[in-house]
């Protein structure tokens, strides 16, 4: 059980107008939490552009090299867009992606046409390892 938790919102759907925050389609939290005095920082996904979670990261003053972990819920695009831009800002060797390794496999659409809906070309597995 943790002592503390917090849970920031760094992409969303929307924003409010009065703001410098970007919105775009996709979701990422950044998620703090205590135990016994020592603090672990993670995200909850990178949204859908690296640039954008980037953007309102900084204007919360929060810094990639501040998370010790991603964690991907799913293949989705909105979900996983930009993590190998993310993993290589935090510039650490080695940084924890917890994902299901099926993450990693094409996914499509059929209906109404063909089309890709997982991780994106530059996003692969290997891009996150080298």
């Amino acid at each position: 059980m943790l002592d503390t938790l917090e849970i920031i919102t760094l992409m969303e759907d929307s924003v409010s107008m009065e703001g410098h925050f970007i919105a775009e389609h996709g979701l990422s939290f950044f998620i703090r939490g205590t135990k016994d005095g020592k603090e672990v920082r993670g995200l909850l996904d990178v949204g859908q552009t690296h640039e954008f979670l980037a953007h309102n990261m900084r204007e919360l003053g929060i810094s990639p090299q501040s998370a010790d972990f991603v964690v991907l819920s799913h293949c989705h695009y909105d979900h996983t867009g930009g993590i190998a831009k993310f993993v290589e800002s935090t510039g650490k060797h080695d940084f924890p992606v917890i994902a299901n390794p099926a993450l990693f496999r094409p996914h499509f659409v059929t209906t109404p046409v063909v089309a890709a809906k997982g991780v994106r070309t530059g996003d692969e597995r290997e891009a996150i390892e080298r």
